[in-house]
């Protein structure tokens, strides 16, 4: 468990302001102690919490005690700042720092199969949008080759083929451009609607 001990010892040092910066990963908590000058104007004094994404415990708050920081949620900051006032001054204790998830976040996107069940569009992560359409006609046994700008083959653009004629044909993404080639004899008609992330 990481500590931090913040001691503000001199009386002289009327007004004062620490800080402790304390990255955590999931699971950890601080053990802290904040401590100003052991003179009777502070004995039994409470400090006064503002806390950001944690908790403190336990609730008893007085100087010189050690407390356990809690991040309330991992994967964002935290801060835990104790003030303790006699009404003549007032001590300032900041414990802050970032704190790592052990969890990614819920994943969203949309992945598009063939009949093969091979995913032709993966956007995990991210969501589809439509980027153009093509139409024509081929005639076996010539491919046609359309270009297409910025057209990847890295899972992030995917087609549907979207008519009668689409299982004569065959389309294949390439970078830069989409191959329509035909199966069969004579001429085929495609509609293919490109998608991206």
């Amino acid at each position: 468990m990481p500590t931090s001990t913040l001691t503000i010892p001199s009386s002289s040092q009327v007004s004062s302001v620490l800080n402790d910066i304390i990255d955590l990963t999931q699971g950890q908590t601080i053990s802290a102690t904040c401590t100003a000058q052991a003179t009777n104007s502070w004995a039994g004094t409470s400090f006064v919490f503002t806390l950001v994404n944690c908790s403190v415990s336990p609730s008893s708050r007085t100087n010189g005690q050690t407390w356990t920081i809690t991040p309330s949620t991992y994967g964002n900051p935290y801060s835990c700042q104790a003030v303790l006032s006699n009404g003549t001054s007032t001590k300032t204790f900041t414990i802050r720092g970032s704190s790592v998830s052990n969890n990614p976040p819920d994943r969203y996107g949309m992945q598009i199969l063939d009949s093969s069940s091979n995913i032709i569009l993966d956007t995990d992560y991210r969501v589809a949008r439509f980027a153009g359409f093509l139409s024509g006609t081929v005639t076996y046994p010539t491919a046609t080759t359309i270009s297409v700008t910025g057209l990847t083959n890295d899972g992030t653009w995917g087609y549907n083929s979207g008519d009668a004629d689409s299982w004569t044909i065959k389309t294949t993404l390439n970078s830069g451009s989409i191959t329509i080639t035909p199966l069969s004899s004579g001429t085929h008609t495609y509609k293919v609607h490109i998608f991206r992330d």
